[in-house]
């Protein structure tokens, strides 16, 4: 194995702990969520059209890691994501109703 794949495997490595942790699929969950995936890149100018356009590449990037490094456990950190923003849309009813 040359030193340019070693490298490559160390990072597949460090991916699959990071994706391994509930800590760490949260982190990526906020980090695509911030890069915008699912929305359109159409903004009110060009500039700010490849701004957001760069931004969904680098998600598009991170999602492609995920899909050929681990990709059992893009399902795992969907649910998560899912049962968190459940709870906390509960919690901001219960709260509204209190108030």
């Amino acid at each position: 194995m040359t030193e340019q794949e070693q490298y490559r495997q160390q990072i597949a490595d460090d991916f699959k702990q990071i994706m391994a942790a509930p800590h760490g699929r949260r982190f990526v969950s906020e980090l695509l969520d911030h890069c915008r995936l699912y929305q359109a890149s159409y903004g009110p100018d060009e500039r700010s059209t490849c701004f957001n356009e760069g931004r969904r590449n680098v998600g598009l990037k991170i999602l492609a890691d995920i899909n050929d490094i681990c990709p059992e456990l893009y399902a795992v950190m969907v649910n998560e994501r899912n049962e968190l923003i459940s709870r906390l849309n509960e919690k901001a009813q219960e709260d509204e109703n209190d108030g």
